[in-house]
């Protein structure tokens, strides 16, 4: 689903994932059309290095398929050549992507549009039932304003939902034209994000471009595009799933039983889980809690936020030392799942337990466990080190198929598409 936009779009959680890609593009179906500006407002070495970099990690989001993630390819001056590219594989896409030409000439946007138009329309593949995202990067003004004008009309009657990403380098010349444009757009819920590039780049029609104050991005240099992607993905996550929920909880074992180093190695499985996923206040959310006998620090359901956030919390987290007090963690994991903590009845509900395999109180984890399991929280459990005695795990009663084993901690990574996949299934079975 586009839970998991990226969600990861990460994306966005719904289904199972395929080997290597995250959640957030499983359950995506969309059909996609990027318009990429190659006239002279772009320099040659952007065009080959810095812009197609951004597709190709922007596309990384996304399964291909006939069914899933169908995917159009454009690039337009008054030099180009009528050439429309429909691709189903992602492979053929960079390959594309990375034979983007420098061709100069005008910026022949209207022409871009027309294509673009074309190819939402069934006999080119588009499809009535799927989310229609155009993706625009331009480097300047269209060379015809007023025929740009006309074929972004045209689009907005054919567009179920349409992103249109625009990354401009300046300022219109045609500011009452544009203004119209978008009132028109906005009366058919095209969602719209205005990235301008450069010290030409005009901040104030930016912002009368974007949908919203938030979709609005600036960067100095082309090479500055990948700064803006997580972002821009979590909007367009919120554009095309926004009912989707579900709540995430990280109890790391902070105890002696895993070394300095294997604590290390633990905060940075959990980091690279939490980019598998794009986080946000209203849909999908993590909290996460370092347990041992001598540690108090929680960040629970309150101060849920975007990923990156989260990636800045666990750098803060610290080894500790002291005694596994997994039934402490479980303790902590309920009191977070309280609807006064902020515990959503329409969420999916999850904690992924990584740790040495040892516990200081095993009938209180066992009981606490229990409890969890009342309050339809499922539990993931993830055993680290060749000394872990399997059995004892176990009898805590953690339901088999949620339960992951690995001999040293850099191993952990191996676990991470399976793991990755199994949440999603159960986000989709629980929604």
């Amino acid at each position: 689903m586009i839970l998991c936009l990226t969600l990861a779009l990460h994306g966005l959680l719904a289904g199972s994932c395929a080997a290597g890609e995250t959640c957030k593009s499983d359950d995506v179906t969309a059909d996609i059309f990027f318009l990429v500006d190659v006239s002279f407002y772009f320099r040659k070495s952007d065009l080959k290095t810095h812009v197609p970099n951004f597709v190709k990690s922007f596309m990384g989001s996304f399964i291909f398929s006939l069914e899933k993630v169908r995917v159009g390819f454009y690039s337009y001056s008054s030099s180009s050549i009528d050439d429309l590219h429909r691709f189903l594989d992602r492979q053929d896409l960079v390959e594309k992507i990375d034979s983007l030409p420098y061709i100069g000439g005008d910026p022949t946007l209207h022409k871009g549009l027309q294509i673009a138009d074309a190819s939402f329309k069934y006999l080119w593949g588009g499809r009535e039932d799927a989310p229609n995202f155009l993706i625009l990067i331009s480097g300047g003004r269209s060379s015809h304003p007023r025929k740009t004008q006309v074929r972004i009309t045209a689009l907005e009657v054919s567009l179920l939902l349409t992103l249109l990403l625009c990354v401009s380098g300046g300022k219109s010349r045609y500011p009452y034209l544009t203004k119209e444009m978008l009132a028109r757009l906005s009366k058919k819920r095209v969602t719209i994000y205005a990235i301008g590039v450069g010290a030409s780049a005009h901040t104030k029609e930016l912002k009368t471009i974007a949908s919203s104050p938030s979709h609005k991005f600036y960067v100095e240099k082309a090479k500055d595009l990948s700064s803006i992607k997580s972002k821009l993905l979590m909007h367009m996550y919120e554009t095309y799933n926004a009912s989707v929920q579900s709540d995430v909880f990280f109890l790391l074992d902070a105890s002696y039983m895993v070394s300095r180093f294997d604590f290390i190695e633990i905060k940075n499985f959990a980091k690279s889980f939490v980019d598998s996923f794009i986080y946000t206040p209203y849909n999908l959310r993590g909290g996460v809690f370092a347990y041992s006998e001598r540690t108090h620090t929680v960040v629970n359901l309150k101060h849920y936020g975007y990923h990156l956030d989260l990636n800045f919390i666990f750098k803060t987290f610290r080894y500790i030392g002291g005694l596994p007090t997994l039934h402490t963690g479980l303790d902590v994991a309920k009191w977070t799942f309280s609807r006064q903590e902020g515990d959503r009845k329409t969420a999916a509900n999850f904690v992924i337990i990584i740790s040495s395999g040892n516990f200081a109180n095993l009938r209180r984890s066992k009981k606490n466990l229990g409890d969890l399991s009342k309050k339809a929280v499922r539990t993931y459990f993830i055993a680290v080190g060749p000394d872990v005695i399997m059995y004892r795990v176990r009898l805590i009663r953690f339901y088999l198929r949620r339960i992951f084993h690995v001999q040293k901690a850099q191993a952990l990574s191996s676990i991470k598409d399976e793991l990755v996949r199994n949440i999603c299934a159960d986000i989709k079975r629980a929604s």
